[in-house]
């Protein structure tokens, strides 16, 4: 069945939130050994063929493998030294500090729930997460939000931000994340 993401199916988006989860933790584990180590080891070759080798299974799979890897990836936060926190991870696109891979985590999860095209869309969003990533995206994004995304509100600025529509005649920007 496909999703909103062009190429992936329902499948595919639920295979890369469960990998997402695994590569949070390998960047959590090297920041616990006090290295910098990428989020996915063999780089966007192996993310791309953990989505592919598991977008066929069925749903009961995805489901299970979403519960495990994010209990696998909850039990890290949770046993994680703050020295720890304190360190540097590699994300897909360069470094990161380890304080902000829980945000990235649930940026992940957000967006991704949106692009399974079952309803749940970014005027649903948690208020509480605009408000703690909207900022990040801003800074990132290096230039000012278009008057006509503004005037949307907080959530369609984020959602714009993210490269999602937010609305007829408002062209989000290309991927650039």
């Amino acid at each position: 069945m496909p999703s909103l993401l062009p190429g992936w199916t329902i499948g595919h988006v639920l295979s890369h939130i469960a990998r997402n989860a695994d590569g949070c933790r390998n960047m959590l584990d090297g920041a616990e050994v006090g290295e910098v180590w990428p989020m996915y080891p063999g780089g966007m070759v192996q993310r791309s063929q953990g989505i592919e080798e598991g977008a066929p299974r069925p749903f009961s799979e995805h489901v299970a493998d979403i519960g495990e890897s994010a209990h696998r990836l909850e039990q890290t936060w949770k046993s994680l030294s703050p020295s720890a926190w304190d360190g540097e991870a590699m994300g897909p696109f360069g470094q990161v500090p380890v304080n902000m891979v829980p945000l990235r985590r649930w940026r992940e999860v957000e967006i991704h729930w949106i692009d399974l095209g079952l309803g749940y869309t970014w005027s649903q969003w948690p208020d509480s997460f605009v408000d703690a990533d909207l900022g990040n995206r801003q800074s990132a994004y290096g230039q000012p939000v278009p008057d006509d995304v503004v005037a949307l509100g907080e959530k369609a600025q984020l959602a714009w931000l993210l490269s999602r529509p937010v609305g007829d005649g408002v062209t989000p920007p290309p991927p650039w994340f």
